[in-house]
């Protein structure tokens, strides 16, 4: 299927040539994706924790159309980010660090924009209380990449010893974790905790500690996030040292039943 873009409320026209889109003056040339993948499921999944559609209009300076992304670790944004932009659009991140030792990947371009909202829908602007796209619960390949997208953006592994592993999954959207949570239960049979509000802040987190859950999430979702892999396979290491639990699998969660916030 070839996607189609709408710039109706963008002003410049688009110019398609030999199956490249660009726009008047602009000095990108884009073959986008004739399809949904994988790899854009997860990078729907991790824009949506780490990463920014921006918009910037006015009569005095040139108009923006950024797409930024953001990570502690650079080999992210280098070696996972920057290649499916690559591949799928023909494209360069522009990558630096920021004086707070965040890395930064970014790219001014108004049609890859216009492709991210219109057709990965990913929202413009402050995220607010977004929910994941449509699309992505079309296979589940997508819902696994997604998940595993946004856990690189959001989720954290934590070792404490003895032989102590959790993985968390934290953002202020408290229905986009329990989305995430009954898509891991009803698809995959990974049962993480309940979801609780974080250091009386605005902030919700859920978070597993048991062996077997731990074991199915790495089997079945993984990581990719390089720095990530590697605190994975430090804590698998401790957890091979450690008797599982009783697994808690064969029923369903409690958290199915939890009134809504």
């Amino acid at each position: 299927m070839a996607f189609l873009l709408s710039d109706h409320h963008f002003g410049e026209k688009l110019i398609i040539e030999n199956g490249q889109t660009r726009i008047a003056r602009s000095p990108y040339k884009i073959a986008l994706p004739l399809s949904y993948t994988p790899d854009l499921a997860y990078l729907t999944g991790y824009h949506l924790g780490d990463g920014y559609l921006y918009s910037h209009k006015s009569n005095r300076t040139k108009p923006s159309y950024e797409i930024l992304y953001s990570d502690e670790y650079k080999r992210q944004i280098d070696s996972v980010i920057a290649p499916i932009f690559r591949k799928y659009f023909g494209v360069e991140l522009h990558i630096h660090k920021r004086q707070n030792n965040v890395w930064i990947g970014r790219i001014n371009c108004k049609v890859l924009h216009m492709f991210f909202n219109q057709v990965l829908r990913l929202p413009a602007g402050r995220k607010g209380n977004f929910s994941i796209p449509a699309w992505i619960f079309s296979e589940e390949k997508y819902i696994k990449e997604f998940i595993s997208g946004f856990f690189d953006a959001e989720g954290s592994i934590f070792i404490s010893k003895p032989e102590r592993v959790s993985i968390t999954l934290t953002n202020s959207n408290y229905w986009i974790l329990h989305k995430i949570r009954d898509l891991l239960w009803t698809r995959f049979e990974i049962a993480f905790g309940k979801i609780y509000k974080k250091h009386k802040i605005n902030v919700f987190e859920m978070k597993t500690s048991a062996k077997e859950v731990i074991l199915r999430f790495c089997g079945e979702i993984e990581f990719r996030h390089p720095h990530k892999i590697e605190k994975m396979k430090e804590g698998l290491a401790l957890l091979e040292q450690k008797h599982a639990r009783p697994s808690k699998v064969a029923r369903p969660p409690a958290f199915l039943n939890e009134a809504f916030y």
